[in-house]
């Protein structure tokens, strides 16, 4: 009897455990402060999904810059798209004046395989402010194949028309003055037309002339390199140096450019007796 007692009271007290309620999850509000809880939930419940901000096709002026405008995923002819001087730097860059009227170096449409520093994975394209290199931030490297004529883009003056193989990596390469402080450079060329130092033997040429053409010379990949410099100099080894990067544009009557762009040069060949 004794023994059935306490498996009874065994029963009766695991009964009553197992239906004891546990607080340990609970949240403990002063007076009042629940039913504002409660209010503000249902508030927040009741906002609408905030609206995504969409981003619009931007670009930086200088790697790493936040400084940002708007750019066109196609060739454009639009002066709105005129790509402004690097607000972090606006005394290292220029324009093109608007004396001078510059056509692409060709005939026909090439492609632009890398374009301006901001968009350019080669180290050559990073350059601005810096009075020892070549500033060629704004150069375009324009996929063409080996022997494709280069035409002068502008009446000017041939300053350098020399193999710099075993200086440099730019290969056969040629700097023209078109006056008002802008030289144009040309490099990777596969044959040079004359062979010119330190802006001897006096050599002018008009826009549309035969001037080069184009190779693999100093790089792996054949295509033209092509970029403006202003006030720059040409140094002891008949580079084109210092000055200030000049902003392509417009050429050809083109704004905006960028990397992938496939550009029509309305440049024609001179002819010549």
């Amino acid at each position: 009897m004794r023994n059935a007692l306490l498996l009874l009271l065994a029963i009766t007290a695991a009964s009553l455990a197992g239906c004891a309620p546990d607080h340990s999850g609970w949240v403990s509000y002063p007076p009042g402060a629940a039913e504002e809880v409660e209010a503000a939930e249902a508030a927040a419940s009741e906002q609408p999904e905030p609206t995504p901000t969409p981003t619009p096709t931007q670009r930086s002026q200088l790697a790493g810059s936040e400084t940002e405008f708007p750019i066109s995923e196609e060739p454009t002819k639009d002066p709105d798209y005129l790509t402004p001087l690097p607000v972090e730097m606006p005394e290292a860059a220029a324009h093109i004046p608007e004396e001078l009227d510059f056509k692409l170096p060709w005939e026909g449409t090439y492609r632009i395989s890398n374009g301006y520093g901001y968009e350019s994975s080669s180290w050559t394209h990073q350059t601005i402010g810096n009075e020892a290199s070549a500033n060629d931030f704004y150069a375009l490297d324009v996929a063409m194949p080996i022997g494709v004529e280069i035409l002068a883009p502008a009446d000017g003056r041939i300053l350098t028309s020399q193999d710099r193989t075993e200086l440099d990596s730019y290969g056969k390469y040629m700097v023209i003055d078109h006056g008002h402080g802008i030289h144009s450079v040309y490099a990777h060329l596969d044959w040079l037309r004359w062979e010119v130092e330190q802006g001897e033997p006096h050599i002018e040429v008009k826009q549309g002339q035969l001037i080069a053409r184009s190779g693999t010379t100093g790089t792996r990949f054949p295509h033209l390199h092509f970029a403006l410099h202003k006030n720059s100099r040409i140094s002891h080894s008949g580079a084109d140096v210092g000055g200030l990067a000049v902003v392509p544009e417009p050429i050809s009557g083109y704004y905006g450019i960028r990397r992938g762009h496939e550009l029509t040069s309305d440049n024609v060949k001179l002819e010549e007796d």
